[in-house]
């Protein structure tokens, strides 16, 4: 698993590190909630013109274990002794990271 300091130096892309994190049940979420057709049809490359929040929304939702994942990769960015978190931004990043996995799909 690549962690959060390896996204902030560099190592690893914005839409690899999030995908990682990206499950099957956040992929149905995604599915189910924001919809093929709207991920489809988005012209933008980071899905800013589906509404915020719906992806906020949605977001209050995220499987368990995404969401140990990604506040365990965050320990790499913070201070020693620090207890596992994440952010709102870091649960919408996943989402849209399942989105662009969607598009991505259709496009094969």
């Amino acid at each position: 698993m690549f962690t959060r300091k390896d996204y902030m130096t560099g190592t690893i892309a914005h839409q690899e590190y999030y995908a990682q994190f990206v499950t099957p049940d956040v992929l149905l979420m995604v599915r189910s909630n924001i919809g093929e057709g709207a991920i489809h049809n988005s012209k933008d490359p980071f899905f800013n013109d589906i509404p915020l929040g719906r992806w906020d929304s949605l977001s209050t939702a995220m499987p368990a274990n995404a969401c140990r994942m990604v506040a365990e990769s965050n320990l790499s960015t913070q201070a020693p002794g620090s207890k596992p978190s994440l952010s709102l931004s870091d649960r919408v990043c996943i989402l849209k990271a399942a989105a662009q996995i969607i598009k991505d799909e259709a496009s094969k």
